[in-house]
């Protein structure tokens, strides 16, 4: 099994909880998340940079949802060639949202964070900045389909 229980693991969030319905509950997820972005202080650049960042990796997450589930009707290797980075690319964009949720409520009730606030914002954009676009070679690689693990495995043989 390719890369063990993260495998599994991915093949049951994109084959089970993500193709079953063709992403609906999904989109369910995808509008909190657009919410959250659009709540950011872009005044503050940590902040506005989250939001950007978050907003992108929302679009490439529901981009690579839309296309995996049209192609997966006619491709039985796509899910499990697919599944590990699309895993990623949905960590991350939850990532983002959770530090997006954080500097929201710290705006709200900046003393929650007991004298922290500026580090906690500091944290979150250092994930935009410095963790965030991983993202992006995660859905590349998504929406690359299952033609060069297929390939691969081929010629290893």
């Amino acid at each position: 099994i390719y890369e063990g229980t993260n495998a599994i693991q991915a093949q049951d969030l994109l084959g089970r909880k993500v193709l079953r319905d063709g992403g609906q509950a999904l989109g369910a997820l995808l509008a909190e998340m657009r919410a959250a972005a659009a709540a950011l202080d872009e005044a503050d650049p940590r902040a506005g940079e989250l939001a950007r960042g978050l907003a992108d990796t929302v679009g490439r997450l529901d981009d690579a949802t839309r296309s995996v589930a049209q192609a997966a009707k006619d491709d039985p290797e796509l899910v499990g060639s697919v599944a590990v980075n699309y895993l990623m690319l949905f960590g991350y964009a939850c990532g983002a949202w959770q530090w997006a949720l954080a500097a929201a409520a710290l705006r709200a009730d900046p003393a929650s964070a007991g004298g922290q606030a500026g580090g906690l914002l500091d944290a979150a954009g250092f994930y935009a900045t410095c963790v965030l676009p991983r993202a992006r070679l995660h859905a590349e690689l998504v929406q690359a389909g299952s033609g060069p693990v297929v390939r691969a495995e081929v010629e290893a043989l």
